[in-house]
């Protein structure tokens, strides 16, 4: 009787097969895998994303409007698709006052 292969063999063997060509772009992907994974648990765990030794999450705040953005490198900038919040924010305040 022949038997088929399993998904995860083909997994495992495509994953074997990538591991010949990894690159910068694929190293900065597990980077800022990894990094995510520490803000997310750090987060759930305490409250805040941040520890010694890893990229400041910056606190929001409306005045400044601050964000991470997430690549490699972390960088701070403001007013993160700004035109879209607008829009959103307009939506809400005519169809959802008092939200």
């Amino acid at each position: 009787m022949k038997r088929s292969w399993s998904s995860l063999v083909l997994e495992g063997t495509l994953r074997d097969l990538r591991s010949l060509f990894i690159d910068k772009y694929y190293q900065d992907d597990l980077r800022l895998s990894d990094e995510m994974i520490g803000y997310w648990t750090r987060f759930a765990k305490t409250g805040d994303p941040n520890t010694k030794g890893v990229f400041a999450w910056p606190d929001y705040q409306a005045a400044t409007d601050r964000n991470i953005e997430l690549q490699v490198p972390f960088t701070v900038k403001a007013g993160l698709e700004n035109n879209a919040c607008n829009l959103a924010d307009s939506f809400y305040a005519q169809f959802y006052p008092g939200l």
